[in-house]
């Protein structure tokens, strides 16, 4: 079906397969002739999906970037997990990594939103020879491995525990279930901590449910991603020397809610502006960094809510950023 945005065709949904027949599920938007140096690779946050970039990946293609979003693992139309393994940041960067691989691009621009985004940063500083740029979407807090920032001073023995009490908890839990489609979308809507608009929420939604044999309708996604209690989360220095390793290009799109700040934390004033302050030092260890702020207005999925407002920031970024390949 045509989409909203003028001569570019919906996403082909597509899986591409990576160690030894694990699936994950995809999206892509391609010009009509790709060009190697147009390569994007977008991974979704947390409980996301590739759904989350149907808006932003025809604006990009329109430009004619070759886009391909991720479902991550558990998520989406991806594969679980086998029940012994755990869900973490280090792996699913390195499966980027390999997603390239598959695809046969050398080099290519990483792009991350939220969770999403310590995944891609990540891949970008472990990788900068397949890096041609990194844009952060709405991760501003500069963490990788799952860390917001008002986490840094946690004690790595205290999020080992912290991680054992969540997956024992949602070993037992039982997925959401709804009466209708609608009433997924609106669940999705109703998380004030993520807001979204409508039209995001249905793209991420109609990938992160299934109908049942009764007519209703329940969540797909993995329950041991609720929580996202990772077993190992970086100390505060080890965060510095990740960022210390980031080479190449970085584009960092916030919103001006401050919401990894305030939203994302239920801490004390204190602690809110001790993180600001960490969120600054972090922000000067990264070599090559751009910061833009969104209008006033957008939210957390400013990406999806108002691709072309994001895709304004991004287009002239990596114009700079990434060069032409040209041909001997």
């Amino acid at each position: 079906q045509p989409s909203p945005h003028t001569g570019i065709m919906e996403g082909i949904d597509t899986f591409i397969v990576v160690d030894k027949g694990f699936r994950l599920g995809a999206k892509r938007w391609a010009p009509e002739t790709p060009r190697p140096e147009k390569r994007m690779l977008c991974y979704p946050g947390w409980l996301d999906n590739a759904g989350a970039f149907d808006e932003l990946g025809p604006v990009m293609c329109r430009e004619g970037w070759d886009v391909v979003a991720l479902d991550p693992p558990g998520c989406g139309y991806s594969d679980w997990l086998p029940a012994h393994s755990n869900y973490n940041d280090f792996e699913e960067s390195v499966m980027m990594v390999k997603v390239a691989d598959m695809l046969g691009w050398d080099r290519l621009v990483f792009v991350g939103h939220s969770r999403g985004g310590g995944v891609a940063l990540l891949a970008a500083a472990a990788f900068p020879e397949r890096a041609a740029a990194l844009v952060l979407l709405e991760s501003g807090g500069f963490g990788v491995a799952g860390v917001f920032p008002h986490e840094i001073r946690r004690n790595p023995v205290d999020v080992l525990r912290g991680h054992y009490k969540a997956a024992k908890k949602n070993t037992s839990r039982q997925l959401r279930t709804f009466d209708t489609f609608d009433d997924a979308v609106v669940h999705s809507m109703s998380n004030k901590a993520f807001t979204k608009g409508r039209r995001t929420a249905e793209n991420i939604t109609k990938r992160n449910v299934k109908q049942m044999a009764d007519g209703r309708w329940v969540f797909t996604h993995d329950p041991r991603q609720y929580g996202h209690r990772q077993a190992v989360k970086l100390p505060n220095e080890m965060q510095k020397l990740v960022l210390k390793k980031l080479v190449v290009p970085c584009l960092s799109i916030v919103c001006d809610t401050d919401y990894f700040i305030v939203l994302g934390s239920h801490a004390p004033e204190a602690a809110q502006q001790h993180a600001r302050d960490e969120r600054a030092k972090r922000a000067k260890l990264i070599k090559n960094l751009t910061i833009r702020v969104l209008p006033q207005g957008l939210t957390h999925h400013a990406h999806s809510d108002d691709a072309e407002a994001v895709a304004s920031l991004i287009t002239p970024f990596l114009k700079q950023a990434v060069q032409p390949t040209h041909k001997l």
